[in-house]
């Protein structure tokens, strides 16, 4: 049975699965634009990008499932400190 976190970690995964996805087919379509003679062109550009924008998208989407999974004290729960 689900419990409340693997629902935010599933989220997770699944965005970083279509993010490494994504990079790896601007990767092959950058190869073979470069195998016909088509270089350099936004495809290899961003495929040279992504050793960046991986590691943001999945800092983002961690950031989102830790706002989902962790619940803060709130002073109107519990007064103020």
């Amino acid at each position: 049975m689900a419990t409340e976190t693997d629902i935010p970690r599933t989220r997770f995964l699944h965005g970083m699965e279509r993010s490494v996805r994504l990079w790896f087919w601007i990767c092959g379509l950058a190869l073979a634009g470069s195998i016909f003679g088509l270089s350099p062109t936004w495809m290899s550009v961003l495929a040279f990008g992504g050793v960046a924008w991986i590691p943001i998208t999945a800092l983002v989407l961690w950031g989102r499932w830790l706002d989902e999974t962790m619940h803060f004290r709130s002073d109107e729960d519990e007064g103020p400190r």
